[in-house]
This record gives structure tokens, sequence and C-alpha cells, in this order.
């Protein structure tokens, strides 16, 4: 009879941005803990966090590309 020792590795979860959510989930917030996001792969190449601006109850919102290669470096 023949054993074979098997060993099982334990999956970690994916990690999601849900740790870097503030608490308290103002816009001046949310903007910080952006700029410390490490909660999807974006963080090991992106140099900086393009948030935005305009009315904060403004009721339509427009989303547009992020930001290229050389843009993200300046």
């Amino acid at each position: 009879m023949t054993f074979y020792r098997v060993r099982i590795l334990a999956r970690r979860p994916p990690k999601t941005a849900a740790e870097y959510i503030p608490q308290r989930r103002s816009l001046p917030s949310v903007r910080e803990a952006a700029k410390e996001c490490q909660g999807c792969e974006l963080w090991t190449t992106g140099r900086q966090t393009v948030f935005g601006e305009g009315a904060r109850k403004a009721e339509v919102m427009l989303v547009g590309e992020q930001p290229g290669d050389a843009e993200d470096l300046r």
C-alpha cells in the first residue's frame, strides 16, 4: 500500500478596498483614504489618485478615462 503526503494550502481571500474605506465617509476623508488604498493592483504602478471635482450634490456625474502613463508621472 502506498501513502502520499498531501499538503493543502489555504487560499487567502482576494484583497478588496473595503478595509481602506473610512468609518466617517466625508468627501475629504474618502479622498485621503484613496491616496493610501492598496485594495487592488493599481497601487503598484499608479503614482497618484484622480479624485475629480465639482458640485457635491450634483444630479449627474460623468466618469472619464483614467490618466495615461505620462499623465500619472506628473
